[in-house]
């Protein structure tokens, strides 16, 4: 019985030991950064620092990649982890959102499996990219992520409405023809089903040339035949959509974009931008008009016109600056790194967001922080500046050259 409990003490302390290597071993880890120049042009490079933050990310998802890869060893899911932070004029740095403690995005859409991986993870949240691309039921089933590629990227359809139009038309006579199925006459509430399904189906799936420019200019691939460089765009948004918008990092800007800043935890930030005496009247006055009518009418709409300017500048020569810190596995491929150079230049979501959670801890007047925080919500106030977001992403191996990271 002795020798029985000084193996069992024995096999103890082995593991506890192999747990504390795990835990210290050191993970190699790349960083590199996206940003814009003044000049609005982007670039995207290895860079020396490694912050801390970034290496505790990488031992913890090397763990759940390991997890992952015991449940399933036929699947290469790529996990990855965020977050936001903020550079003041002074040099500190303040965290505005970080939900790495508690969740994790993944690759991929089988929601089964990293809902078992969650539960093992100690009731983590694994949300992946399909989580927010909701199919329509009359609709194909990938229409509403084509649809907002091609709204962040700014592609436009070749066939025009009318196009589209005709095509369902001359559709639905040829399904309503007596000789099209024989002896079966479909039912008027089928065809009309049909004919919708048709249309649905002719949206984002042809682009015109430019838009092809476009794809090779943001140096999109083809995931399935990664050196393939003669492709059009609508071939990547062809039938099994080679161009594979399902990453890690394609679900963290959806769950960014999503976020309701008012539910997340709170900070506190220190005052640092300066607003004239002139501004605050103005913004007193524009927000007793627009409390008793409701609406901007053309008075308010000029004065707020002015009153953005201000801010804007404001906002931009204070020097503060934004940060999205991505942790991942693999380092991002050449459709993610378009994702976020679009977001950052034309959508500005992500650094709204950014603005949202910086004025809920900002102490300033209570009718400058009710008209500010109006301005983003409605009228694109981030949209008016110039990206002052930068990406970091750490990896801990670089991205496949052949194949999928599913």
């Amino acid at each position: 019985m002795m020798w029985f409990f000084l193996i069992l003490i024995w096999n103890s302390l082995i593991s506890v030991n192999l747990m504390a290597a795990s835990v210290e071993e050191d993970v190699p880890v790349v960083v590199c950064t996206g940003t814009y120049d003044s000049a609005r042009n982007w670039s995207f490079g290895s860079t020396a620092v490694v912050e801390e933050w970034h290496m505790h990310r990488a031992r913890d998802l090397r763990d759940i990649s390991r997890q992952a890869h015991a449940m399933r060893p036929d699947k290469h899911t790529n996990f990855a982890m965020f977050r936001l932070q903020m550079t003041l004029p002074s040099g500190e740095q303040v965290t505005l959102f970080d939900c790495s403690m508690n969740t994790v995005f993944a690759s991929g859409g089988d929601s089964a499996f990293l809902g078992s991986l969650g539960t093992i993870l100690g009731g983590r949240r694994v949300i992946c990219a399909a989580d927010y691309w909701h199919p329509y039921p009359d609709r194909a089933e990938d229409s509403d992520l084509r649809e907002n590629i091609a709204e962040i990227m700014e592609f436009r359809e070749a066939l025009t409405s009318a196009e589209k139009d005709f095509i369902a038309k001359a559709f639905k006579a040829r399904i309503s023809n007596e000789d099209y199925l024989g002896e079966v006459i479909l039912k008027h509430t089928v065809v009309s089903k049909l004919v919708d399904s048709c249309r649905a189906s002719l949206s984002w799936n042809v682009f015109d040339e430019a838009s092809n420019q476009l794809a090779h200019h943001l140096r999109l691939i083809d995931k399935t035949q990664k050196a393939e460089t003669s492709w059009h765009l609508n071939d990547l948004f062809g039938k099994s959509f080679q161009l594979n918008f399902a990453d890690s990092e394609q679900a963290i800007r959806q769950f960014i974009c999503s976020l309701d800043h008012r539910k997340a935890p709170p900070i506190i930030v220190r005052p640092f931008l300066s607003f004239d005496d002139r501004c605050l009247h103005d913004i007193a006055a524009y927000k007793a008009k627009w409390l008793k009518i409701k609406k901007e009418d053309d008075e308010l709409r000029e004065l707020a016109g002015r009153l953005d300017d201000h801010i804007v500048d404001v906002i931009v020569r204070s020097g503060a600056r934004f940060r999205l810190e991505i942790a991942s596995n693999y380092g991002m491929c050449q459709n993610c790194q378009a994702t976020f150079q679009c977001e950052f230049l034309n959508m500005s979501i992500i650094q709204q967001k950014c603005m949202l959670l910086m004025f809920r801890g900002y102490s300033m007047d209570e009718d400058l922080k009710w008209y500010i925080n109006g301005r983003l919500y409605q009228y694109g106030l981030a949209k008016k500046m110039q990206p002052l977001v930068m990406l970091t992403v750490s990896s801990q191996s670089a991205y496949a050259t052949t194949g999928d990271v599913s």
